[in-house]
């Protein structure tokens, strides 16, 4: 009998040396003297256990995100590995089932993971709900820029001064963390070098741009400029903190900036020939609990009709189920009915999370041959699940 539960004692340092394994790069086995030696971790340790053997594990992360018009609490899911003895044998399938019902107790209506393998999590009923474009060039091909406003370097102790700004820009996209303090000095701007820049005429900054300098790689491909974040809430800060990237020309050899999909920088460039934009798949999420998830849609996303929809889930049971999806005065609501009713739309609950979030709106999926469902029903789904900009702002 399997058994899902938090780590304890030396059974985190078994974690450690299974995620080690899975994502390290050293030579040879990590050494760890005890519990204590293992990096603390934002997140909850939990393993799962056939008789008594720690055969697959974990970490849980309780979030906050912009989800359906408001921060919500979803659940986190990272660093997954199971030994290479206990593999093949289903044990990561159960083990997710499990985190999933975590999740799903603690009324967490969606979760979200960075994903190593995304045909892997498919599988499963997670999704891609979003990408990320990842610029690099080097310094000199940006626009040079003057401005009224000066920059100030912090310290992450200082990170309450960068607040405001984040949460400006964050609130342009679905699934934007709402950090604690912990998180900002802890995993945001830990190692960072952090500038805010901040206009003549303001109290507070009006962007600011954290960043790594590394030197020179093994390839000999020279010093890089690592940008992990760059946030402004006015076009001119963000033409101020582009105007600092690029003084770092003497200083590095290229620049490597990941951020919400676009490309804009390729226009703005003042070589645009020099700058290279990749779009790489960014984080996947699922929807945990669908009742909820439908409950928590505002006012301004009724339906103009009822629409029923048959969802298909294959590891969760939860949420492989028929449900009705009714206008209300207060927001659409959503209950249960019979399995054999007639469904407007037969989602997976993979796509379904998708049209959560907004990564594409129902006519778009319907467009694209991904749902099939009658005109009426699509329009009534477009209502529930308008087309948003996602982007999971933190690596986790």
């Amino acid at each position: 009998m399997a058994t899902f539960r938090r780590l304890e004692g030396d059974e985190v340092v078994r974690q450690a040396v299974a995620i080690d394994h899975a994502f390290g790069s050293d030579p040879g086995p990590p050494d760890y003297d005890g519990p204590d030696d293992v990096k603390d971790r934002i997140a909850e340790r939990w393993g799962l256990f056939e008789d008594g053997d720690l055969v697959s594990t974990c970490a849980l992360y309780d979030l906050d995100v912009t989800l359906a018009g408001d921060r919500r609490p979803v659940g986190g899911f990272a660093a997954f590995t199971t030994p290479p003895e206990h593999r093949s044998a289903g044990h990561g399938r159960t083990l997710q089932r499990e985190a999933l019902r975590v999740f799903r107790d603690r009324g967490y209506p969606y979760a979200a993971l960075w994903p190593n393998s995304i045909p892997y999590y498919r599988r499963s009923g997670w999704a891609l709900v979003h990408a990320e474009t990842e610029y690099r060039f080097p310094a000199d091909a940006l626009p040079s820029a003057d401005g009224d406003g000066a920059f100030d370097r912090l310290t992450p102790d200082e990170y309450e001064r960068l607040v405001p700004a984040y949460e400006d820009w964050a609130a342009g996209y679905e699934l934007a963390l709402d950090r604690s303090a912990r998180w900002w000095r802890e995993r945001t701007l830990d190692d960072d070098w952090i500038y805010a820049w901040t206009p003549s005429a303001a109290d507070e900054p009006a962007g600011y741009v954290a960043f790594r300098l590394r030197g020179e790689s093994e390839d000999g491909s020279g010093a890089t400029m690592v940008v992990d974040e760059l946030v402004a809430r006015t076009e001119d800060a963000r033409r101020q903190l582009l105007e600092l990237v690029r003084r770092h020309a003497p200083q590095v050899d290229a620049v490597r900036w990941s951020a919400p999909e676009e490309t804009r920088l390729v226009h703005e460039a003042a070589d645009p020939k020099a700058v290279t934009a990749t779009v790489e798949p960014g984080a996947m999420g699922r929807i945990v609990d669908l009742e909820a998830a439908i409950d928590l849609l505002p006012g301004e996303r009724n339906p103009h009709r009822s629409v029923t929809i048959d969802v298909d889930d294959p590891l969760l049971p939860a949420t492989d189920e028929t449900v009705r999806i009714e206008p209300g005065p207060d927001g659409p609501t959503c209950e249960r009915v019979e399995d054999d009713a007639d469904a407007d739309a037969e989602p997976g609950v993979g796509l379904l999370s998708k049209l959560y979030v907004g990564t594409l709106a129902p006519s778009t999926a319907a467009d694209r041959d991904l749902l099939s469902a009658a005109d009426d029903a699509v329009a009534a789904l477009d209502a529930l699940f308008p087309e948003r900009r996602v982007y999971l702002t933190d690596f986790f």
